[in-house]
Order: C-alpha cells, then sequence, then structure tokens
C-alpha cells in the first residue's frame, strides 16, 4: 500500500478524502440489450475519433494495423486485455465480445489503453494513470452511444466502486497490505469523469499521450 500510494503521489489522508468524495453505493442494473459484434468495432473508432480529433492519426493506426482479437479462445483468454507491444510497436488487444452493447465500453476500454500506450510510448506510467485513459475512453463513447449505453455505464460504475472502493478503504488501514490491481478502479474511474467535466478535447487526448499526468488529473475539480 505504502509503495502505491507513493506511486501515484498520494497519501492516505488524501486517498480517503477522494473515497468520501466518490459515492460508493451500487447503481441498479441496466438492461444490456444485443448488439451485432460485426458493428461494434467501427462504432468504438467513430465515437473515438469523432471526441478526440487530435488522436486520429494513433487512432487510425490502432484501427489499421493494430492486432485486435474479438474472439481470443475463451478458456485461455476469458478476459479482455491490451499488451503495450506486439513486438512491432504496437499495441496488442484481446476483447471476447459477448454480442451486447456492453461491448462498446469493453472494447473501448481496451482501446483506450492501446491509444495510450502508442500516443505516449510509456510501459511505465502509473496504473491508476493508466487506467483513467482508459475510463475515459468508455466515458467519450458513452456521449456518442445513446442513453442505453451510458445507462450500462452507470450501473457497472457504480457497481465497481461500490465492490473496490469498499477494499481500497479497508487496505488504506494496513501500510503493508499487498498490493491489489483493483485500487485502481474507483480513482481512475472518478478522474475519468473530472476529465470529461473539466478538460476540452484537446487536453482529453493529453491523458492519453501522457502530457496530462497523475499530479494535474489529481487537481481537476469534482465532475
Amino acid at each position: 500500500m505504502a509503495d502505491w500510494l507513493a506511486l501515484h503521489g498520494l497519501d492516505v489522508a488524501t486517498c480517503r478524502a477522494r473515497l468520501v468524495q466518490i459515492k460508493m453505493t451500487a447503481a441498479k442494473p441496466a438492461p444490456d440489450p444485443d448488439m451485432d459484434p460485426a458493428t461494434v468495432q467501427k462504432a468504438v473508432f467513430d465515437a473515438l475519433i469523432l471526441a478526440l480529433p487530435a488522436g486520429q492519426r494513433v487512432l487510425d493506426r490502432i484501427r489499421t494495423e493494430a492486432r485486435i482479437d474479438l474472439a481470443p479462445d475463451p478458456v485461455r483468454f476469458a478476459r479482455a486485455f491490451t499488451l503495450h507491444d506486439d513486438g512491432r510497436g504496437l499495441p496488442f488487444v484481446s476483447c471476447p465480445l459477448k454480442g451486447r452493447i456492453s461491448d462498446l465500453l469493453l472494447l473501448g476500454h481496451e482501446i483506450g489503453h492501446a491509444c495510450q500506450s502508442l500516443a505516449s510510448d510509456r510501459a511505465d506510467l502509473p496504473p491508476v494513470q493508466r487506467e483513467t485513459a482508459a475510463y475515459l475512453a468508455e466515458q467519450l463513447i458513452c456521449a456518442a452511444a445513446g442513453p442505453l449505453v451510458r445507462a450500462v455505464h452507470r450501473a457497472r460504475t457504480g457497481r465497481i466502486i461500490a465492490r473496490d472502493g469498499a477494499a481500497l478503504s479497508l487496505a488504506l488501514d494496513a501500510a503493508n497490505a499487498p498490493y491489489h490491481y483493483n485500487w485502481n478502479y474507483p480513482l481512475a474511474r472518478d478522474l475519468a469523469a473530472r476529465a470529461v467535466a473539466h478538460l476540452n478535447a484537446d487536453a482529453q487526448w493529453g491523458v492519453f499521450t501522457g502530457s496530462i499526468d497523475m499530479p494535474q488529473l489529481l487537481r481537476l475539480g469534482p465532475a
């Protein structure tokens, strides 16, 4: 815990104060209707290019050159993930689609990681900063996708913040608590919402390039 706090420029008191500001109650489940998997990738890239015009070159390169596996082996790769470099200087995205509108958020999250990897060319960014970019991509897709996707996003956000925010709050009591990656999610979701509320499109792209770093993200006002 102590190392995780130091990596992000946080202390126990500041982190606790942030958690108090974040609503940690699970939202009601939202309908997740069917969506043709063949349309998901185009919808995600169209939404992100519209929201982030400064990122079009990077997004086009990911769309046309990066490996994006939307039907990986369900036993070996059941969960979505993104690798910083596939050996060609490009990110690799593995994202099993389910044929639901939530696929827009799932793939959007991973494309957010891929954008940050390629735009910043850094694999060593603090994990909260990495997840902030991925959640920011989700939120930008929500803005273009309509109320059903926004409802799914709210429900997912509430569920993650309630679960992982509680775990992080407990871990703050023990400086030697063993690291858990889920600690990163509540703060990252909050910072992504703040970025949407307070940054213009060019500055939002800075979250992906790394020109907007953790200290700057932490100074953003409430969403």
